[in-house]
């Protein structure tokens, strides 16, 4: 054989492999060389029924489905998209509980913050109108005798210590108020000519008596924000802490003044 004729035959591409890995795989390559075996090779694909055989690597094809037998917990995510699973305790398609949850997961939380919300205004009305009434009858040019000015003062003492138990934020706002009221009634109810009359008539054990006595003097002093930090270096404020008898009410002072 001559040597053109080696080099005609060495360049012809070889039909028979190409022709072997159309029939093995079901996907039409470019690796076929002739139309008419391209064309053969789809209708082999076609006409090929789907298997549930793993194939030679091991893998499930995509198109397979695993039985709920065989499948592990949540197999319903391998059926195909847009399908529904019918197995005992599937849930319902997407598109009717998704809205459900989103409403019930968040609907409470708005709610539960209005509740906490219209709560602390409540009790921050009752201590305004609480002080308010206080000033009202214990004001400048005010009648007052000795009996009903001692229960005034004591209602005085209660309402500083409920305001004292308070928590968190709600007490610093309800401190605030306190003290802003105060500054209004700079002049009447809380001038210290006014503020300690009848303390003597109250009926409090002198120690406790001593007490309020130094909070109402650090509330009169402290009520002006203008003031308040050149005031706070005039006051003793933990001789005013030392002796209160309500758990945390000198830690909530301390932070409040920013001491």
């Amino acid at each position: 054989m001559s040597d053109e004729n080696k080099s005609s035959e060495s360049t012809k591409p070889s039909t028979a492999p190409d022709a072997a890995k159309a029939k093995e795989t079901p996907v039409i390559t470019a690796k076929a060389t002739s139309p008419e075996k391209v064309a053969a090779a789809a209708e082999e694909t076609k006409a090929a029924p789907l298997s549930k055989e793993p194939s030679q690597g091991g893998n499930t094809s995509i198109d397979e489905k695993l039985s709920p037998e065989e499948s592990p917990a949540g197999a319903e995510g391998n059926a195909p998209i847009g399908s529904v699973v019918e197995t005992e305790g599937s849930l319902p398609p997407v598109s009717a509980t998704v809205p459900a949850t989103a409403a019930t997961a968040t609907a409470p939380a708005p709610q539960a913050t209005m509740q906490v919300t219209n709560a602390d205004d409540t009790i921050l009305e009752m201590f305004r109108q609480r002080v308010s009434e206080y000033s009202e009858a214990m004001g400048r040019g005010k009648p007052m005798n000795a009996t009903a000015g001692a229960q005034w003062q004591r209602k005085l003492f209660l309402i500083v210590d409920q305001i004292l138990k308070l928590q968190g934020t709600l007490f610093n706002k309800a401190w605030s108020d306190l003290l802003a009221k105060a500054l209004v009634e700079r002049e009447s109810a809380f001038h210290e000519h006014y503020a300690f009359r009848f303390f003597d008539k109250t009926n409090v054990d002198k120690t406790q008596l001593r007490v309020y006595q130094s909070l109402i003097h650090l509330i009169i002093h402290t009520a002006d924000p203008k003031s308040r930090q050149q005031m706070l270096k005039l006051i003793d404020i933990a001789s005013v802490t030392r002796s209160l008898s309500i758990p945390g009410a000198s830690d909530k002072l301390y932070a409040y003044y920013n001491l």
